[in-house]
C-alpha cells in the first residue's frame, strides 16, 4: 500500500532489519506449508493503489515504541561492529523445534530470524506484540471466519493490525481509512460503497470481503505472500517496477538493494509475518498474560427508509453511542435513503434485532425522498424548491452544516412537487466578448452554468457531458487550475444534463463585456465608489492623486497596469476609484 511516511506500531521489529542487511541474501532454506486456497479471480487493473498513514489508535504506543527501537539499533549497531551473523538454516536454540508457524507460507531468513528472536529478547517488543493481540479480539473471530469462508489463511487478520491496529475509524492524512486501510477509488473497485451517507472501508464485515479479494488478487499476481504484502503497502505497479529493474522477484534480496524497496515496505512485511508467528505460539513469546479485549459482536437489521439512530435508540431501548459503535460506515448517525437495489444492514447489540425492528415500525417521519445536489446549484436554491428552509434541509440529511456539501451530495428534500426553476430577469454576466460571440457547433445549444463550488474543471466538465479540453477553450482557462464559486462558464450541449447540472438559457443570462467602460462603471458604483478618467497635470504622480481622491498608491496602480513610481506624462488619463465625497475634485 502505497503511503505516507510514518512511525510503524511494531517499528521495533523493522529496525532490527540493520542488523541482518549484510547477510540478508543468503538462499532461506525454510519454507513454511501453504495452506488450501480458493481459487483467484481472473487478473484485473490494479492502477488504484492504497494509502495510509498512523492509525489514531497508536498514539499511546509511540514512547514505547521508539524505546524498543532505541534497544533494536544498539543490538543492531553491535552486530555491525562484530560482524555477527546468524545461521538462516536455523533458529534460535530458544526457538528451535518450540514454534506451531501459521498457515501463510513465507521464507524464514535472518530477517525473519532476528525479528522473532527480539520478542524473547527485548520486552519492550514483547509488550507492543501483546498489546496487538489485545487490540485483536475486538475483532479477530469475525474476520477470521470471513478469510476461512473464502479459502484464505485466517492469520491475513494481522494485515488488519499493520495497517490500522483493528480501529474500523483509523483514517490517514493520505485519505485511507477502515480496518484495511482502502483508498476511495480502490474501495470502489472491490464493490464497496464510498459516499456522504456510507463509508464501507469502515464497515468491519464489508471491508474484510474487499480486502480477502484485494490480497487473493495480489496473490495470485505475485505468487508469494511477501511479495503480495509489500505490493499491498506500496503499490502493485511500484512493487512490479521494482522487480523489472533489479530482475529478481525475492522480497529479501529487493529489500537489501539500492532503492529496491520503500524503507516502509522493508518493515512492513516481516512486521506482519513475526506478528503471525507470535500470535500463533503466545506462550513461547510470554504474550498471554493480558486476555484480549472483548469481541465486538451484533446482529443485523434491515432498514428500508432513512432514520435517525437517535430515533432508533429511543424506539428500541438500546444505547445511541453502541448503535454509533456498531455502524462506523454511517457518516451522518442515521441510515442512508433508500436504495432500489438493496436496504442498508444496520448492525445492532446482540439479541436486540426484534426490539429494534419494533422500534423502527412505530418511527413516524415527515415524508422525504432522495435528491441529488446538482452542479451549479446551491442548498439555498434546494430548499426554496421544495418550500422549505436550508437548516431544515440540512436537519433531514443528517448534516449539522453544509461542510463538505457539494455537487453529487445527496440530500433527504420534503416528498413534494417542487417549484419551476425560473429566474426573475436575466442574470448578468461578465464575460469576454470574443469568447461570447462563438456559434455553437451544428445539433448542439450553448448553455450556461454557475459554479457553485470549487470544482476540477474535468468534474464540470463531466456534469456538463463534455470534454474538458473544450470547456476550457470555451471559457479561455486554464484547464489545470480548479474553478470556483460564482464563476460562469459557457458549454455547447448535444443533450441536456438536467439531471446532473442545473443549466441556464441564453435569455436567462444578460451578457456584460468584462472590458467595457460600462461593466467597470456599474461594478465600481456596487463597491460604494466613482470610477473617474482623470487628466493628469505637470506634477501629478500616483501618490498625489491618492491623496486627492481618497485611494491608495497601490490601488491606482493595479487599475493602470504600471508601477505607481512610473512618471506620469501631462495629459494622459489615469482611471482613479475614488471616494465619492472627493470625486468632483
Amino acid at each position: 500500500m502505497k503511503r505516507s511516511a510514518r512511525s510503524s506500531f511494531l517499528g521495533v521489529i523493522a529496525v532490527c532489519l540493520a542488523a541482518g542487511a549484510a547477510s540478508a541474501q543468503t538462499p532461506p532454506t525454510a519454507r513454511v506449508a501453504p495452506p488450501t486456497r480458493g481459487t483467484a479471480p481472473e487478473p484485473r487493473s490494479l492502477d488504484a493503489i492504497l494509502g495510509t498513514s498512523e492509525s489514531p489508535a497508536l498514539s499511546a504506543l509511540r514512547e514505547a515504541e521508539r524505546a524498543a527501537d532505541q534497544a533494536a539499533d544498539t543490538v543492531a549497531d553491535a552486530a555491525r561492529r562484530d560482524g555477527a551473523t546468524l545461521d538462516e538454516a536455523s533458529l534460535p536454540p530458544e526457538l528451535a523445534g518450540r514454534l506451531q508457524m501459521p498457515a501463510l507460507p513465507f521464507r524464514m531468513t535472518t530477517r525473519m530470524v532476528r525479528e522473532l528472536a527480539l520478542f524473547r529478547t527485548d520486552s519492550r517488543a514483547r509488550r507492543l506484540a501483546q498489546r496487538w493481540t489485545v487490540l485483536a479480539g475486538r475483532y479477530r473471530t469475525r474476520l477470521q471466519q470471513s478469510l476461512a469462508a473464502e479459502g484464505m489463511p485466517t492469520a491475513l487478520l494481522w494485515v488488519a493490525a499493520a495497517e490500522s491496529a483493528f480501529d474500523p475509524r483509523a483514517e490517514s492524512s493520505a485519505g485511507a481509512a477502515g480496518l484495511w486501510q482502502f483508498m476511495p477509488d480502490t474501495a470502489r473497485s472491490f464493490g464497496l460503497r464510498v459516499d456522504s451517507w456510507v463509508d464501507e472501508r469502515r464497515d468491519p464485515e464489508h471491508s474484510t470481503r474487499a480486502a480477502v479479494r484485494y490480497l487473493r488478487d495480489l496473490h495470485s499476481r505475485l505468487g508469494s505472500w511477501e511479495l503480495a504484502f509489500a505490493a499491498y503497502n506500496m503499490g502493485y505497479t511500484n512493487l512490479l517496477r521494482s522487480i523489472r529493474k533489479y530482475n529478481t522477484n525475492d522480497f529479501d534480496t529487493l529489500a537489501t538493494l539500492e532503492a529496491g524497496l520503500p524503507w516502509e515496505t522493508t518493515h512492513y512485511v516481516p512486521r506482519i509475518l513475526s506478528l503471525a508467528v507470535a500470535a500463533q505460539n503466545p506462550g513461547v513469546f510470554e504474550i498471554t498474560t493480558v486476555p484480549p479485549e472483548a469481541p465486538v459482536v451484533w446482529e443485523d437489521v434491515e432498514v428500508q427508509r432513512s432514520l435517525p439512530l437517535s430515533a432508533i435508540a429511543r424506539e428500541a431501548q438500546v444505547s445511541e453511542s453502541t448503535l454509533r459503535e456498531l455502524n462506523p460506515a454511517l457518516l451522518r448517525n442515521r441510515t442512508p435513503p433508500p436504495s432500489a437495489q438493496t436496504p442498508f444492514v444496520l448492525h445492532v447489540p446482540q439479541g436486540r434485532g426484534a426490539a429494534v425492528r419494533t422500534g423502527i415500525a412505530r418511527i413516524e417521519t415527515p415524508a422525504t425522498r432522495a435528491y441529488v445536489l446538482r452542479h451549479g446549484e446551491t442548498l439555498d436554491e434546494v430548499a426554496a424548491r421544495f418550500g422549505t428552509r436550508t437548516a431544515q434541509l440540512l436537519s433531514l440529511s443528517g448534516l449539522s452544516n453544509d461542510r463538505g456539501v457539494g455537487p453529487g451530495t445527496m440530500l433527504l428534500v420534503p416528498d413534494r412537487v417542487p417549484a419551476t426553476e425560473s429566474a426573475a430577469a436575466p442574470r448578468e454576466v461578465a464575460f469576454d466578448a470574443a469568447l461570447a460571440a462563438m456559434t455553437p457547433p451544428e445539433g448542439s445549444a450553448r448553455v450556461w452554468l454557475r459554479v457553485s463550488s470549487p470544482d476540477s474543471l474535468a468534474g464540470v466538465a463531466r456534469a456538463l457531458q463534455v470534454r474538458a479540453d473544450d470547456l476550457a477553450r470555451w471559457n479561455n482557462l486554464d484547464p489545470h487550475a480548479r474553478v470556483h464559486s460564482e464563476m460562469w462558464l459557457q458549454a455547447f450541449v448535444n443533450r441536456s444534463p438536467d439531471d446532473t447540472a442545473r443549466t441556464w438559457s441564453d435569455s436567462e443570462v444578460a451578457l456584460v463585456d468584462r472590458a467595457s467602460e460600462g461593466f467597470h462603471d456599474r461594478s465600481v458604483a456596487a463597491a460604494g465608489q466613482v470610477r473617474l478618467r482623470v487628466t493628469a497635470a505637470a506634477d501629478d504622480t500616483f501618490a498625489s492623486l491618492a491623496a486627492r481622491y481618497g485611494t491608495t498608491p497601490a490601488r491606482l496602480e493595479r487599475i493602470n497596469r504600471r508601477g505607481q513610481r512610473d512618471p506620469l506624462t501631462p495629459g494622459e488619463t489615469v482611471v482613479v476609484y475614488a471616494d465619492p465625497a472627493r470625486a468632483t475634485r
